[in-house]
């Protein structure tokens, strides 16, 4: 039985085709969860040595002037308590990418099995 929120929002690709679809610096992708209608996957920039986050779009024409207009607000945010944009680019499926640092934090879910990390 479809569930009504899988009907609403695409589920993301397989974690295999993701892998493919981006460019080879990003190594040792784990999928995070999902923000709006993106994907999000954590993964190391092998160029920079960087823990990073990865928000994968859709073909949504909207949701990608949405990661552009987070990536512009993002380059210009300067505070310890905000993450820096990275990258903004194109899969080779066509699908948009941001990558900005990661926030070391531990999703909710994380925290809920054990733990006292701060949560963002």
């Amino acid at each position: 039985m479809v569930q009504l929120n899988e009907m609403i929002r695409p589920r993301p690709p397989r974690l295999a085709r993701v892998r493919a679809t981006l460019p080879r610096r990003y190594s040792e992708l784990r999928r995070m969860g999902r923000q709006g209608g993106s994907a999000v996957y954590r993964a190391l920039d092998t160029s920079s040595g960087l823990e990073v986050a990865i928000k994968l779009g859709s073909t949504d024409p909207g949701q990608l002037e949405d990661l552009r207009r987070e990536f512009r607000l993002l380059t210009r945010l300067v505070h310890p308590g905000v993450v820096r944009a990275l990258d903004l680019g194109w899969s080779s499926e066509g699908l948009p990418y941001l990558v900005t640092e990661h926030a070391g934090t531990r999703t909710l879910l994380e925290v809920g099995r054990g733990g006292t990390e701060r949560v963002l």
